[in-house]
């Protein structure tokens, strides 16, 4: 399946990073950062690519969630699943390592009128929250991005609470076109695309399971691409 090679499409598809692993570090961050806000505004004028599947992982989403739950959900982007959910739940955190992402979220906010959604710049290592402080934490193409997957899992397990839910969907980079991994490689050389994981799907339920999650709901919505409502047990 073709994915579409647009600078706002990377965030949702991405490919593979073809040169060595780095080790994560202040450098790879501010690199992150760097890149995220530089394209934040491209990015969020965007449109959804699939609308009818966007729409359907909020109602998955939904399904699992309850009205006095807090919720925290990472790599927010422009904000607006957090804005979309925050009216079926007592309170969402939403965070995202770029600023002007955060900037954009909070105008959208206000607009809407989410006065129960709290938007912070960081990431899960850097935004210090309580333990078991979370019913939920949402990860929406994002994981993917991460240098440190398996960390990143060992964070949101933390921070949830017994029997909270972690909803993610994320880019199976593994399991794409070799032709469009090797255009994202050479992107990056570049500078215009982060850094990704190469993931699989087997490679992804194993972390979760291996970490104490129970997959609870399984979508794959196309070859390259997983959703998952995973369990903390």
């Amino acid at each position: 399946m073709a994915v579409k090679f647009t600078l706002a499409a990377i965030r949702k598809h991405l490919a593979s990073h073809m040169g060595p692993k780095r080790d994560w570090d202040a450098s790879v961050m501010k690199d992150s950062k760097k890149f995220w806000d530089n394209c934040a505004e491209k990015y969020i004028k965007s449109p959804i690519k699939d609308e009818a599947t966007y729409q359907q992982k909020l109602a998955i989403t939904q399904a699992f969630l309850k009205s006095d739950w807090k919720v925290l959900e990472f790599g927010c982007g422009s904000g607006a699943t957090a804005i979309w959910h925050s009216a079926y739940v007592k309170h969402v955190v939403a965070t995202d390592i770029s600023g002007k992402m955060i900037e954009a979220a909070r105008r959208k906010a206000a607009e809407a009128g989410a006065e129960n959604v709290t938007f912070q710049q960081g990431t899960l290592d850097t935004l210090e929250f309580q333990d078991e402080s979370f019913d939920a934490v949402l990860g929406l193409n994002v994981l993917h991005l991460l240098e440190d997957v398996d960390g990143a899992i060992v964070n949101i397990r933390r921070l949830l609470k017994e029997g909270g839910v972690f909803v993610s969907s994320t880019s199976l980079i593994a399991e794409i076109n070799l032709v469009f991994r090797l255009m994202i490689s050479g992107m990056q050389l570049f500078g215009l695309a982060p850094y990704v994981s190469r993931l699989t799907k087997s490679q992804l339920t194993s972390k979760l399971l291996k970490s104490g999650f129970t997959i609870e709901r399984e979508w794959q919505t196309s070859h390259e691409s997983i959703f998952l409502v995973a369990r903390k047990t």
